[in-house]
């Protein structure tokens, strides 16, 4: 009886999985994530991981990097991310923990056939302001996907979650309340 909750890259294996084995689903999430093997927001995503260095100058530097992604989220939490997410050098730069050939191989197969498959409550977060799901996409996915309602996280785009944690929240604990059996 998982409620099976997936963002970004996580959340094409939360619906990938569920399709294909729901045994132990009861429920699935799936925050801002599109079935699409490319669209134009993950494509200008990819070609900036090409583009930029691993190495930042100083941890303000990340904290820019991070805001330019997700404006909107708390500058405490941006500093946060910023220390989780890199490790310092001797010389006071830091380093994105990241294996950059895991992001740079990252396939996205076409996975539109997969969502009919899915048979359990399914809820579609999307950020509103999203670049990646677009909400015309969304609506597509919940039309195929039984079962499924879809919200918008305003303020949000697709780090909604760390943009306006308190609206995606609020909206997983009520669909795990009317999910569970």
């Amino acid at each position: 009886n998982v409620v099976l909750v997936g963002h970004s890259a996580g959340g094409k294996y939360a619906f990938t999985h569920t399709a294909n084995d729901d045994s132990r689903v009861s429920g699935l999430v799936i925050i801002d994530m599109d079935p699409d093997p490319v669209n134009p927001g993950s494509g200008n995503m990819f070609i900036r991981y090409r583009e930029e260095g691993d190495e930042w100058p100083d941890i303000q530097s990340v904290v820019e990097r991070l805001r330019s992604r997700e404006p909107n989220t708390d500058e405490n939490f941006l500093h946060y991310l910023a220390e989780v997410m890199t490790n310092p050098l001797p010389d006071g730069r830091r380093v994105w923990k990241r294996d950059r050939q895991i992001i740079l191989e990252y396939e996205r197969p076409d996975a539109w056939a997969t969502l009919a498959k899915i048979k359990v409550n399914t809820l579609i977060i999307r950020g509103a302001n999203s670049p990646l799901l677009r909400s015309d996409v969304a609506e597509r996915m919940k039309d195929i996907i039984p079962s499924c309602s879809l919200v918008e996280i305003p303020n949000g785009g697709h780090w909604c979650l760390n943009e306006n944690p308190d609206a995606v929240i609020n909206q997983l604990e009520n669909f795990i309340e009317q999910t569970r059996p």
